[in-house]
């Protein structure tokens, strides 16, 4: 039996509620059993803190409901898509926010769309579904996918996804391979994009919006590396304030089609795939 001297027995009382089993064995050079007894003896806990950190380091990815080590090295298209997909729609809960005690991930859509997006979210494991009627629009309904996941969400925090509404998806887009990006964009068009088409008023455009302070660098660098002319809008009105990012004629958004859809439609929204082959099918192009 180990004898433990009163400066060995110090620092373990010290160090251990803060630090842990693995940094004190360490530290000590003790084995798990020698460390075991002398925290029973001394009546030790570990601090709130440190247990839920310790908890959180040790449970497997797989014993999560829905796994974050595929979030976390992208090697899958769908994922590339849901990342950009909670980019636009998804909304960061973590315990650093005042009142907030839960560190969550959760993606809404309108119902009719969410239907289309369900099956790719079952492949990355089991989230929690809930259907609501917001009060100010009675005539929609709408789901939330959630799932409580804190290796997951300290990733995405990581990646800016927790201030995506002033910052751009630089970090994010930083480590999807080149041959995934355009799955991100898929997703991000999806929450955030619009393909508009008025025959009877010859218009044909594509619009991305979000708040007014958005840096849109890593749209713009996309669409510069395909040669797309764009232009940025910053409006402030009494209604609120946006920006948004506009493309029009038919090269344009024949260009944004071939770099999206390569191999027509994957999956997503479908609808706003159909619209963007709406606008070009239909388009006259000036001799």
């Amino acid at each position: 039996m180990k004898k433990w001297s009163e400066q060995e027995i110090t620092w373990f009382i010290s160090h251990y509620p803060n630090n842990g089993v693995k940094y004190c064995m360490d530290e000590l050079h003790i084995t798990f059993n020698q460390l075991v007894g002398l925290r029973n003896r001394l009546k030790i806990k570990l601090s709130r803190e440190t247990y839920s950190k310790v908890r959180m380091l040790d449970k497997k990815d797989h014993e999560y409901s829905v796994n974050p080590l595929p979030f976390m090295h992208i090697t899958e298209n769908i994922i590339a898509y849901l990342l950009g997909l909670i980019w636009a729609d998804g909304t960061i809960f973590h315990r650093n926010e005042i009142g907030n005690r839960k560190n969550s991930v959760s993606l809404t859509l309108i119902k009719d769309d969410f239907e289309y997006i369900k099956p790719l979210l079952v492949k990355t494991g089991q989230w929690s579904y809930y259907t609501y009627n917001p009060a100010h629009n009675k005539s929609k309904y709408f789901i939330s996918a959630k799932t409580n996941n804190k290796k997951l969400i300290e990733f995405l925090i990581s990646m800016d996804f927790h201030i995506k509404s002033g910052t751009g998806a630089d970090k994010i887009l930083a480590i999807i391979p080149s041959n995934l990006k355009r799955y991100f964009f898929c997703g991000l068009i999806d929450g955030d994009g619009c393909f508009y088409y008025n025959n009877k008023n010859k218009i044909r455009k594509f619009s991305i919006t979000s708040t007014f302070v958005q840096d849109w660098h890593y749209f713009t660098y996309m669409m510069d590396q395909l040669c797309i002319t764009y232009k940025i809008v910053r409006r402030q009105t009494n209604k609120g304030c946006y920006s948004r990012i506009e493309i029009s004629n038919f090269e344009n958004l024949q260009k944004l089609r071939n770099y999206l859809y390569p191999n027509g439609f994957e999956f997503g929204l479908k609808r706003k795939y159909d619209k963007l082959e709406l606008c070009l099918s239909t388009y006259t192009r000036k001799s």
